[in-house]
């Protein structure tokens, strides 16, 4: 089911599913393939959105810069320690330039072929609490029972572990 997200500029954004994405970025002289996990799936969405803040939930550094943003990866990764991308800046928009990694297809008796897809998106509090660019307890509180948003209905206990 098709849930709508509501975005800062006022739009509403239908979220079809969520799940893994796999892109290839270039971190200096080395190429590297990036996993993000639980991506939502909305195709109406004119371009792919990361999450500063979970970027840096995550110890990554981030450098905002005129014309340049730099991500340093967490000094302490096993693998990515002292490699950064630097992503270019348009308009005060930041723009990092990926190859996304289509899924490899399982394989099978050759009589079909079955692609992984997105699982269905149930609707949470904790989901709610994503969409709402990491709202405060006490504000999801709040706003989730309320008509502030359109295509939300929730009642009952406010679990943002779900």
């Amino acid at each position: 089911m098709a849930v709508p997200v509501k975005m800062a500029n006022c739009g509403i954004l239908e979220t079809l599913a969520k799940g893994d994405v796999k892109f290839r970025v270039q971190c200096g002289s080395q190429s590297v393939v990036f996993v993000l996990r639980d991506c939502l799936h909305v195709p109406s969405a004119p371009i792919n959105l990361l999450s500063v803040s979970t970027m840096q939930e995550r110890w990554m550094q981030i450098h905002f810069n005129e014309d340049s943003t730099v991500i340093h990866f967490p000094s302490n990764h096993p693998i990515l320690t002292g490699l950064y991308v630097q992503v270019s800046v348009l308009h005060c928009l930041s723009f990092l330039k990926c190859a996304f990694l289509l899924p490899t297809p399982p394989t099978s008796d050759g009589m079909e072929v079955a692609f992984p897809t997105f699982p269905v998106l149930t609707r949470t509090p904790s989901l709610w609490h994503l969409c709402l660019r990491h709202l405060g307890v006490d504000a999801t509180h709040v706003v989730l029972p309320k008509n502030y948003t359109m295509g939300v209905d929730w009642t009952g206990p406010l679990d943002l572990s779900e």
